[in-house]
C-alpha cells in the first residue's frame, strides 16, 4: 500500500504504520495495532473533534509521531515529554474545537 493524500488517520494501515517504524516483522503486529488505535482516538479526544468528523489529512504527522513514541519506549509515560507536548501543541491545536 502507498501512502497518498488519501490516507487519512481513520484508514492509517498496519502496513504503512510499520514502514514508517521501519519494522520488518509480524511479531509486534497486536501491539502496533493498539498503537494505532490508541494514538487515533488521543488525536481525536485532543482535538474535540465529533465522531463522524474525518480527521484532517495534516493530523497524520503527530498520528504516527505518537505512535511511534508508545512503540519505542514500549510506554506512554516517559520523563520528559518536552518534544512530543511541543509537537502536538502545535499541530493539534491549530484543529482543536474548542480553540478561537
Amino acid at each position: 500500500m502507498r501512502f497518498s493524500r488519501k490516507t487519512t488517520p481513520e484508514n492509517l494501515s498496519l502496513e504503512i504504520v510499520k514502514q514508517y517504524l521501519r519494522v520488518d516483522h509480524d511479531l509486534d503486529d497486536m501491539e502496533i495495532e493498539i498503537y494505532i488505535e490508541a494514538a487515533k482516538s488521543y488525536v481525536r479526544d485532543y482535538i474535540k473533534a465529533k465522531e463522524d468528523q474525518e480527521l484532517d489529512y495534516a493530523l497524520i504527522i503527530p498520528t504516527l509521531s505518537l505512535i511511534a513514541h508508545c512503540y519505542e519506549n514500549k510506554a506512554v509515560n516517559i520523563k520528559s515529554t518536552e518534544k512530543i507536548d511541543g509537537m502536538f501543541k502545535g499541530v493539534l491545536d491549530m484543529y482543536r474545537g474548542d480553540i478561537l
